[in-house]
């Protein structure tokens, strides 16, 4: 697997490392309402830049599809864990149920599923 330098690669790990940080300092506030959604949403952040700079930087299409079906993951959780952050920042968070958050991944799961065939 060959990867070459590109520019835009520093920006995507600068993301990377300030959402890496957020994770480790959202990690002392375990008992706040809304804590692992925070901690699930900037761990999908941090896959996406990752992964998205190490596509760009990659030279040859198999390290490039791995990378980009890697972002596949951050693509289709990152909505629904957005609204499962939202609904506790706003004062809902008695709507985000076991049952509703697995309904909510069904359609995630599958697009991951068919990305990976």
């Amino acid at each position: 697997m060959a990867y070459q330098f590109v520019p835009y690669t520093v920006l995507l790990l600068v993301a990377a490392s300030i959402t890496t940080a957020l994770v480790l300092w959202g990690l002392r506030y375990r008992e706040v309402p809304g804590n692992r959604a925070f901690l699930f949403s900037m761990a999908i952040g941090t896959l996406w830049s990752v992964a998205n700079a190490l596509e760009i930087s990659a030279t040859t299409l198999g390290p490039k599809l791995f990378w980009a079906n890697m972002q596949y993951i951050a693509y289709s959780l990152a909505p629904v864990v957005w609204l499962i952050m939202v609904l506790y920042h706003t004062g809902k968070g008695h709507l985000v149920t076991r049952k509703r958050v697995l309904l909510m991944l069904i359609i995630p799961m599958i697009t991951n599923i068919l990305i990976w065939l």
